[in-house]
Protein backbone atom coordinates (compact mmCIF):
# COMPACT_ATOMS: atom_id res chain seq x y z
CA UNK A 1 0.00 0.00 0.00
CA UNK A 2 2.99 2.56 0.97
CA UNK A 3 4.24 1.56 -3.02
CA UNK A 4 0.81 2.64 -4.10
CA UNK A 5 1.02 5.72 -2.37
CA UNK A 6 4.18 6.48 -3.15
CA UNK A 7 3.28 6.44 -6.56
CA UNK A 8 0.26 8.46 -7.03
CA UNK A 9 2.36 11.41 -5.33
CA UNK A 10 5.18 10.74 -7.80
CA UNK A 11 2.45 10.54 -10.71
CA UNK A 12 0.72 13.61 -9.78
CA UNK A 13 2.90 15.83 -8.38
CA UNK A 14 5.97 15.37 -10.25
CA UNK A 15 4.88 13.99 -13.50
CA UNK A 16 7.13 10.45 -12.88
CA UNK A 17 5.17 6.94 -14.06
CA UNK A 18 7.01 4.03 -11.87
CA UNK A 19 7.33 0.83 -13.27
CA UNK A 20 5.78 -1.75 -11.71
CA UNK A 21 7.58 -5.05 -12.81
CA UNK A 22 7.83 -9.05 -12.92
CA UNK A 23 7.10 -9.88 -9.20
CA UNK A 24 3.75 -7.99 -9.62
CA UNK A 25 1.88 -11.11 -11.03
CA UNK A 26 0.36 -12.31 -8.28
CA UNK A 27 -1.13 -9.06 -7.05
CA UNK A 28 -2.34 -8.31 -10.02
CA UNK A 29 -4.71 -11.30 -10.05
CA UNK A 30 -5.71 -10.51 -6.47
CA UNK A 31 -6.44 -6.82 -6.95
CA UNK A 32 -8.17 -4.57 -9.30
CA UNK A 33 -6.30 -3.30 -11.65
CA UNK A 34 -7.56 -0.17 -12.85
CA UNK A 35 -6.11 2.24 -10.46
CA UNK A 36 -2.71 0.91 -11.11
CA UNK A 37 -3.04 1.71 -14.64
CA UNK A 38 -3.49 5.24 -13.87
CA UNK A 39 -0.55 5.80 -11.74
CA UNK A 40 1.66 2.77 -12.84
CA UNK A 41 3.40 1.69 -16.24
CA UNK A 42 3.78 -2.62 -16.18
CA UNK A 43 6.27 -3.65 -18.63
CA UNK A 44 6.08 -7.47 -19.96
CA UNK A 45 7.53 -9.65 -17.79
CA UNK A 46 10.88 -10.37 -19.02
CA UNK A 47 10.46 -14.12 -18.18
CA UNK A 48 7.78 -14.43 -20.87
CA UNK A 49 9.15 -12.96 -23.56
CA UNK A 50 12.65 -14.61 -23.07
CA UNK A 51 10.95 -17.98 -22.21
CA UNK A 52 11.98 -18.84 -26.14
CA UNK A 53 15.83 -18.41 -25.50
CA UNK A 54 16.82 -21.53 -25.90
CA UNK A 55 14.35 -22.65 -28.69
CA UNK A 56 14.40 -19.59 -30.71
CA UNK A 57 11.11 -19.14 -30.94
CA UNK A 58 9.45 -15.77 -32.19
CA UNK A 59 5.75 -16.38 -31.70
CA UNK A 60 3.81 -14.08 -29.50
CA UNK A 61 0.59 -14.87 -30.18
CA UNK A 62 -0.75 -16.25 -26.41
CA UNK A 63 0.79 -13.18 -24.89
CA UNK A 64 -2.31 -11.14 -23.46
CA UNK A 65 -0.29 -7.67 -23.97
CA UNK A 66 -3.37 -5.59 -22.47
CA UNK A 67 -2.48 -7.26 -19.32
CA UNK A 68 0.51 -6.25 -19.27
CA UNK A 69 0.41 -1.96 -20.55
CA UNK A 70 -1.37 0.47 -19.32
CA UNK A 71 0.34 3.49 -20.85
CA UNK A 72 2.35 2.72 -23.40
CA UNK A 73 3.81 -1.07 -24.06
CA UNK A 74 7.50 -2.15 -23.22
CA UNK A 75 9.21 -5.07 -24.38
CA UNK A 76 12.49 -6.49 -21.86
CA UNK A 77 14.12 -8.61 -24.74
CA UNK A 78 17.75 -10.50 -24.51
CA UNK A 79 20.23 -11.02 -27.36
CA UNK A 80 22.94 -12.69 -25.32
CA UNK A 81 22.91 -15.35 -22.19
CA UNK A 82 26.25 -12.85 -20.19
CA UNK A 83 28.49 -10.71 -20.66
CA UNK A 84 30.72 -11.27 -23.99
CA UNK A 85 34.37 -9.83 -21.76
CA UNK A 86 33.83 -12.05 -18.81
CA UNK A 87 37.38 -10.16 -17.00
CA UNK A 88 36.15 -7.38 -14.57
CA UNK A 89 37.18 -8.48 -11.04
CA UNK A 90 34.65 -7.38 -9.28
CA UNK A 91 32.08 -9.54 -11.45
CA UNK A 92 30.58 -12.81 -10.46
CA UNK A 93 29.54 -13.70 -14.35
CA UNK A 94 32.34 -15.85 -15.69
CA UNK A 95 30.83 -18.75 -16.66
CA UNK A 96 31.04 -19.99 -20.16
CA UNK A 97 27.76 -19.84 -21.31
CA UNK A 98 27.71 -17.78 -24.02
CA UNK A 99 24.82 -18.66 -25.99
CA UNK A 100 23.44 -15.76 -27.64
CA UNK A 101 20.41 -15.19 -30.39
CA UNK A 102 21.37 -15.16 -34.52
CA UNK A 103 20.44 -10.76 -34.89
CA UNK A 104 18.37 -12.02 -37.82
CA UNK A 105 16.28 -14.05 -34.85
CA UNK A 106 16.32 -10.63 -32.73
CA UNK A 107 15.05 -8.98 -35.78
CA UNK A 108 12.27 -11.38 -36.31
CA UNK A 109 11.18 -11.37 -32.14
CA UNK A 110 11.45 -6.99 -32.81
CA UNK A 111 8.70 -7.42 -35.75
CA UNK A 112 6.41 -9.87 -34.15
CA UNK A 113 6.68 -7.50 -31.05
CA UNK A 114 5.75 -4.17 -33.38
CA UNK A 115 2.97 -6.54 -34.89
CA UNK A 116 1.56 -6.36 -31.57
CA UNK A 117 1.91 -2.66 -31.25
CA UNK A 118 4.67 -3.28 -28.84
CA UNK A 119 7.64 -0.43 -30.12
CA UNK A 120 9.48 0.47 -26.99
CA UNK A 121 12.15 -2.41 -26.36
CA UNK A 122 14.75 -2.71 -23.47
CA UNK A 123 17.84 -4.22 -24.27
CA UNK A 124 18.32 -6.57 -20.85
CA UNK A 125 21.80 -7.62 -22.17
CA UNK A 126 24.68 -7.04 -19.54
CA UNK A 127 26.58 -6.02 -22.28
CA UNK A 128 25.78 -5.42 -25.85
CA UNK A 129 27.97 -5.49 -28.85
CA UNK A 130 28.38 -2.50 -31.26
CA UNK A 131 28.64 -4.44 -34.16
CA UNK A 132 25.53 -6.40 -33.42
CA UNK A 133 23.30 -3.33 -32.80
CA UNK A 134 24.02 -1.69 -36.00
CA UNK A 135 23.57 -4.97 -37.96
CA UNK A 136 20.07 -5.46 -36.28
CA UNK A 137 19.04 -1.51 -36.41
CA UNK A 138 20.12 -1.71 -40.11
CA UNK A 139 17.92 -4.90 -40.44
CA UNK A 140 14.44 -3.06 -38.48
CA UNK A 141 15.46 -0.13 -40.83
CA UNK A 142 15.28 -1.90 -44.41
CA UNK A 143 11.63 -3.34 -43.14
CA UNK A 144 10.58 0.36 -41.76
CA UNK A 145 10.12 -0.95 -38.59
CA UNK A 146 10.48 1.83 -36.14
CA UNK A 147 11.45 1.30 -32.32
CA UNK A 148 12.77 2.91 -29.22
CA UNK A 149 15.29 1.24 -27.58
CA UNK A 150 17.80 1.19 -24.28
CA UNK A 151 20.97 -0.97 -23.76
CA UNK A 152 23.78 -1.18 -21.66
CA UNK A 153 26.97 -1.03 -23.32
CA UNK A 154 30.82 -1.81 -22.29
CA UNK A 155 33.25 1.68 -23.13
CA UNK A 156 34.43 -0.71 -26.30
CA UNK A 157 36.82 1.06 -28.92
CA UNK A 158 33.93 0.47 -31.40
CA UNK A 159 31.48 2.31 -29.87
CA UNK A 160 33.53 5.29 -29.89
CA UNK A 161 32.83 6.53 -33.87
CA UNK A 162 30.97 9.20 -34.47
CA UNK A 163 29.07 7.33 -37.13
CA UNK A 164 27.70 5.37 -34.76
CA UNK A 165 26.99 6.95 -32.01
CA UNK A 166 24.11 8.85 -34.95
CA UNK A 167 23.06 5.85 -36.15
CA UNK A 168 21.94 4.74 -33.01
CA UNK A 169 20.30 7.99 -32.25
CA UNK A 170 18.93 8.06 -35.66
CA UNK A 171 17.12 4.64 -35.13
CA UNK A 172 15.57 4.73 -32.18
CA UNK A 173 17.91 5.47 -28.90
CA UNK A 174 16.84 7.01 -26.18
CA UNK A 175 19.17 6.05 -23.51
CA UNK A 176 22.30 4.05 -22.60
CA UNK A 177 23.59 2.58 -19.77
CA UNK A 178 27.41 2.21 -19.14
CA UNK A 179 29.85 0.66 -16.49
CA UNK A 180 32.57 3.41 -15.62
CA UNK A 181 33.60 2.14 -11.98
CA UNK A 182 36.10 4.70 -11.31
CA UNK A 183 37.53 7.92 -13.36
CA UNK A 184 41.09 6.66 -11.86
CA UNK A 185 42.82 4.95 -15.35
CA UNK A 186 44.81 2.81 -12.66
CA UNK A 187 42.60 1.96 -10.39
CA UNK A 188 40.56 0.68 -13.66
CA UNK A 189 43.33 -1.50 -14.33
CA UNK A 190 43.85 -3.26 -11.39
CA UNK A 191 39.68 -3.64 -11.99
CA UNK A 192 40.99 -5.46 -15.13
CA UNK A 193 37.82 -3.58 -16.42
CA UNK A 194 39.66 -2.78 -19.97
CA UNK A 195 38.80 0.57 -20.94
CA UNK A 196 40.27 3.69 -21.33
CA UNK A 197 38.79 6.72 -19.31
CA UNK A 198 39.53 9.06 -22.67
CA UNK A 199 37.24 6.15 -24.90
CA UNK A 200 34.95 7.04 -22.13
CA UNK A 201 34.59 10.54 -22.25
CA UNK A 202 34.26 10.52 -25.79
CA UNK A 203 31.41 8.29 -26.30
CA UNK A 204 29.53 10.06 -23.37
CA UNK A 205 30.15 13.05 -25.43
CA UNK A 206 28.74 11.91 -28.83
CA UNK A 207 25.81 10.70 -26.69
CA UNK A 208 25.47 13.88 -25.61
CA UNK A 209 25.89 15.81 -29.00
CA UNK A 210 22.92 13.20 -30.42
CA UNK A 211 20.70 13.56 -27.72
CA UNK A 212 20.72 10.07 -26.25
CA UNK A 213 20.08 10.02 -22.45
CA UNK A 214 23.09 8.45 -20.53
CA UNK A 215 23.71 7.00 -16.88
CA UNK A 216 27.14 5.73 -15.09
CA UNK A 217 27.91 3.77 -12.49
CA UNK A 218 30.25 3.69 -10.15
CA UNK A 219 32.28 1.32 -7.65
CA UNK A 220 33.52 2.76 -4.05
CA UNK A 221 35.90 0.68 -1.87
CA UNK A 222 37.26 -1.84 -4.14
CA UNK A 223 40.49 -3.47 -2.97
CA UNK A 224 43.56 -1.56 -4.45
CA UNK A 225 41.90 2.00 -3.95
CA UNK A 226 43.77 4.85 -3.11
CA UNK A 227 42.67 8.25 -1.64
CA UNK A 228 43.88 9.74 -5.03
CA UNK A 229 41.93 7.31 -6.81
CA UNK A 230 38.92 7.94 -4.74
CA UNK A 231 39.34 11.91 -5.73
Amino acid sequence: LSAVIFAEILSEEMNILPILVDNSTLFFDRFDTRFFEKYFKKIIPAHILNSDFHSLSTSYDAIDFDRYITHYRVAPINIRSECYYKKCLFCDRHSKDNFSFPIENIYNKIVALDRADVHNIVFQDDCLIPNDIVRLLGRLKESHTQIKWQGIFRFDPALNHEEIIRFFSENGCRFLFFGLESFSQAHLDRMNKGIKIENALSILSLCKKYKIATSVSFLFNFPGETLDDLR
